[in-house]
Formats: structure tokens, C-alpha cells, sequence
């Protein structure tokens, strides 16, 4: 299976996990994403498992409660962290626009 296979593959349990808000699988699915950025070869796999990373942390952040300190959210960060990386990669491609208004949309 090609990488943009397992990218594809690796995005719906993600959407599932949303869906069911499943803790477990969120954490799964993002430790699937974070090995599958590893072998990705060009800048829009890269930013596509950025991105679905993002989404999974964003549910994450959902389910979790970071406690009553607006000022220290953890899993807030790292969801950004995601997206930022998610738009440098994608800004080094030559398509990708669609996923960048996603991105942005996201970050609002």
C-alpha cells in the first residue's frame, strides 16, 4: 500500500474516533499518523499527516479536560503545532491549496 494509501487509511478511523469520541482510538490513530509522517516522502504526505494529526489531537482535546488554567493547554499547543507544520508543508507543494483553507478554517 502506498503512502498516500495509508494516509487515506489512517484518516477514517480518526473521523470514526471523532464520531464515537473514543479516546483510545484517537490516541491510536495519531500514533499511526506520527509513524506514517516518519516515511513520507514528499511535503504533501507530510502535511496531510500533519493535519490529520491535528484533527486527532483536536478530539483529544475534547474529551480531556485540561483543567480550570485557560493558560496552560497542553493538547491547545500541540494542535496548532500540527497545523502550522500542516500549512509549511503544504505551502512547499504545488497543489494543496483546498487542504490549506481547511487548515486555516481549523485554526479559527
Amino acid at each position: 500500500m502506498s503512502i498516500d494509501e495509508q494516509l487515506a487509511a489512517a484518516a477514517k478511523p480518526v473521523d470514526d474516533a471523532l464520531d464515537a469520541s473514543d479516546e483510545q482510538m484517537l490516541e491510536e490513530g495519531l500514533r499511526s499518523l506520527e509513524a506514517l509522517r516518519a516515511e513520507a516522502g514528499t511535503p504533501q504526505q507530510r502535511g496531510l499527516a500533519h493535519y490529520f494529526s491535528a484533527n486527532a489531537i483536536a478530539g483529544l482535546r475534547q474529551l480531556k479536560s485540561e483543567g480550570d488554567q485557560w493558560w496552560d493547554q497542553p493538547l491547545l499547543r500541540r494542535e496548532i503545532l500540527e497545523l502550522r507544520l500542516a500549512l509549511g508543508e503544504l505551502a512547499k507543494g504545488e497543489d494543496g491549496e483546498a487542504r490549506r483553507l481547511q487548515i486555516l478554517t481549523n485554526w479559527s
